[in-house]
């Protein structure tokens, strides 16, 4: 008896696991149905776009500190003066580029009224 029980989740477990996911994820289906596109924003805004920005400033922040770092370390060297003011002038312009997207998503949210 334990044995065919045994021999029957080797054979289906796979199928098993899969329907048993699909009753736990089944209500989130169900309630996602009611779900507006506001409140989809809000908190797409708030769990992926807020963190996820923050760390591209943060690393485009860096950038920039270690290019003004190499530029005045290795003044003598004109070939790490170079790579210091190309990473200056890439960590400028990720800055810039971050900043400009969450004015744009700002916008975007306060014309709707939906990002709070």
């Amino acid at each position: 008896m334990i044995y065919n029980l045994l021999r029957f989740i080797k054979i289906f477990g796979t199928s098993i696991k899969s329907v048993a996911f699909l009753f736990v994820l089944f209500p989130l289906t169900v309630f996602a149905q009611s779900e507006t596109v506001d409140n989809f924003l809000v908190k797409f805004y708030a769990a992926v776009f807020k963190p996820f920005g923050y760390l591209m400033l943060s690393v485009a922040v860096v950038v920039f500190l270690w290019g003004l770092f190499r530029f005045i370390a290795n003044s003598d060297n004109e070939e790490e003066v170079s790579v210091g003011k190309r990473n200056m002038m890439w960590g400028i312009i990720g800055i810039t580029i971050i900043v400009s997207v969450w004015g744009i998503m700002g916008f975007i949210c306060n014309t709707i009224g939906a990002c709070g």
